[in-house]
């Protein structure tokens, strides 16, 4: 397992650009598998009566800023990192700061 972006968040385009993940994968073979979740997230900007495209969904997922990147290229398996911070010490914590992690 190779870890990317430990020092600094990256856009997703911006890591596929670079050697190591092009070899992994190419961006059309990686929006292809990732395409139908993320087509499921709500677009924020959305106009009424207007379809989103599926160009506009493509792009929005290749802007995406993740804490980091784990390629496992024995196994062909990709794990998108994303820490959540909470300064909250309540009980209900957990299911606070899951809540934020799926609407992402």
């Amino acid at each position: 397992m190779k870890l990317l972006t430990l020092e600094r968040e990256s856009s997703l385009g911006s890591l596929w650009d670079q050697e190591q993940c092009a070899q992994f994968c190419s961006k059309d073979e990686l929006w292809e598998a990732a395409k139908e979740e993320e087509m499921k997230i709500p677009w924020k900007q959305a106009q009424e009566g207007l379809p989103v495209l599926e160009d506009q969904y493509q792009e929005r997922f290749w802007r995406r800023r993740l804490d980091g990147i784990g390629l496992d290229t024995v196994h062909k398996e990709l794990l998108a990192i994303e820490f959540k911070r909470t300064q909250d010490t309540r009980s209900n914590y957990v299911e606070r700061a899951t809540a934020v992690a799926q609407a992402q």
